[in-house]
């Protein structure tokens, strides 16, 4: 005796994934040189679906293959990932059959530059002096903010938010002229490659020239007495510069006999305290006054 039924035997589609395109971040994670940072995985779903419709299938993401495939220990926490650069594995199932189809997901962790905190970038109120403006390179810091200049871009900026979104760089680095005698420029380090930066900062200031008060020596001690005719006496250079620097600070005073010895620091009077004048009767000698902080020089006759 027997009976016939019939058995149906489907057979379901496999869905068929996208295979996303690398998920690339830069260093973000509670310290930017760990090689860590934080994926938002959520964000490539849509990508991964494709054309699969979001409402009948579901996405999951998993570290390794062999639990995509198993269908356990899914991540957590996938809109907060944290991770080094890896491969891990994305699974789309059927919610209706159960079928799925899984694809590798690569995610990407770039450095940021490596960058110094640059010392400030001084320069002597030289031209027009007591205006407190220069013309400052600022092309000459790059060396000093980037570890490697190479392959990065170095822009400026006036603002920290600026440099954040690159918004209103330095148009003229090579010539720049500062906007107050002590100014706080934002530098953007970018590594050309990969967009990953970093921003220092950079002060640029004018300092002033160190002053002398020629008017305020004594008569008396520029004034020497020819005791024998000659046109010829001793004078006590030394005993000037109490008065000429007019109590200035961190000021060191040298003679010279030349305008261009004074300009250039060299060949000093040496014999301060018994000087005798070169020219007969009347001479000028020509003082320098260097602020030993700033390194600015002044020099007068």
């Amino acid at each position: 005796c027997f009976d016939v039924v019939t058995l149906q035997l489907i057979v379901h589609p496999v869905p068929v994934a996208t295979i996303p395109a690398d998920y690339e971040l830069c260093d973000n994670g509670a310290d930017d040189t760990d090689g860590i940072a934080t994926f938002d995985l959520t964000t490539v779903e849509a990508e991964v679906l494709g054309t699969l419709d979001p409402a009948l299938y579901s996405v999951a993401f998993y570290g390794t293959f062999a639990a995509a495939e198993l269908g356990l220990t899914p991540i957590a926490t996938p809109s907060s990932y944290n991770s080094t650069t890896d491969t891990i594995h994305v699974r789309v199932t059927n919610n209706a059959t159960g079928c799925y189809d899984i694809v590798p997901l690569e995610l990407i962790v770039n450095p940021l530059p490596v960058v110094n905190n640059p010392l400030p970038y001084t320069l002597c109120d030289e031209n027009n002096p007591g205006d407190e403006v220069e013309i400052f390179d600022l092309t000459t810091q790059y060396s000093l903010i980037a570890v490697d200049p190479n392959g990065v871009n170095i822009t400026f900026h006036h603002s920290f938010d600026d440099a954040t979104t690159g918004a209103d760089p330095v148009t003229n680095p090579e010539t720049y002229e500062n906007q107050a005698t002590v100014e706080t420029l934002f530098a953007r380090v970018t590594t050309e490659v990969t967009g990953c930066y970093r921003i220092v900062l950079l002060d640029v200031r004018v300092e002033p020239l160190p002053v002398l008060y020629l008017d305020n020596i004594d008569d008396e001690l520029t004034v020497g007495c020819d005791e024998d005719g000659d046109g010829f006496t001793v004078f006590n250079l030394e005993a000037m510069i109490e008065a000429m620097i007019n109590g200035g600070v961190n000021l060191e005073v040298t003679f010279h006999e030349t305008a261009l010895d004074a300009e250039s620091g060299f060949n000093p009077i040496v014999n301060t305290t018994s000087y005798q004048n070169a020219v007969a009767l009347f001479d000028e000698i020509y003082v320098r006054v260097v602020n030993t902080v700033t390194g600015c020089v002044n020099s007068e006759v």
